[in-house]
């Protein structure tokens, strides 16, 4: 069972999950560059600081910009990774992680979803193939960002949506462990680590 899957079950009412929808790959490539460009900046900043003016106060106050700065990345990391469509035996739930242990939770069952649109923002979007998913419900619309393949989710949440209709006749298979889980569970245990080590 993935990461994600285990940490989503603290939080919504139910112990089937059957199929995620999460943000497209380039959301997260965004926040990396965004946060590799302040981390040089800083470095040729303490740089030069440094060349001119000898002192430990300038290397601890860059050092503790530089952790904070890694934090406030692991923290926007974490509410991007957990943001979620999440299909479960109850229907549609939106997750959105926000901050530190502050989220929200919108349930959609089978019979009051109207529609799912997708939109193009700009034609990036076109190319990376990412598109908005906009979901609505009665004169309420929910709307989730930068989703890979929006044709593929939106034709997969209407197949559930049939399944469920029906009574079921077989047991579904066991999801297989996704390769970007595996990569968010290793990092997660490197920064356990790292604090750990910190502490000692």
């Amino acid at each position: 069972m993935s990461f994600k899957k285990n940490i989503l079950k603290k939080y919504i009412n139910t112990e089937d999950i059957y199929y995620l929808i999460w943000h497209d790959p380039w959301k997260y490539t965004k926040i990396i560059t965004i946060y590799v460009i302040i981390l040089w900046f800083l470095f040729f900043l303490h740089k030069n600081i440094s060349n001119y003016i000898q002192s430990n106060y300038i290397n601890i106050f860059f050092w503790l910009i530089w952790i904070i700065l890694y934090f406030k990345f692991i923290i926007k990391f974490l509410d991007i990774y957990l943001d979620s469509i999440i299909i479960t035996k109850n229907w549609l739930t939106i997750f959105r992680w926000d901050w530190i242990l502050k989220y929200s939770s919108e349930n959609i069952e089978r019979d009051s979803l109207e529609a799912i649109n997708e939109h193009q923002n700009w034609i990036l979007d076109i190319i990376l193939k990412k598109w908005d998913l906009k979901i609505k419900r009665a004169e309420e619309s929910y709307n989730f960002d930068e989703v890979s393949h929006p044709n593929k989710q939106v034709s997969t949440i209407l197949k559930f949506r049939e399944k469920f209709s029906t009574p079921p006749t077989e047991t579904e298979p066991e999801e297989d462990l996704d390769k970007f889980d595996v990569l968010v569970e290793t990092l997660w245990e490197v920064i356990l680590d790292y604090i750990k080590k910190g502490k000692k």
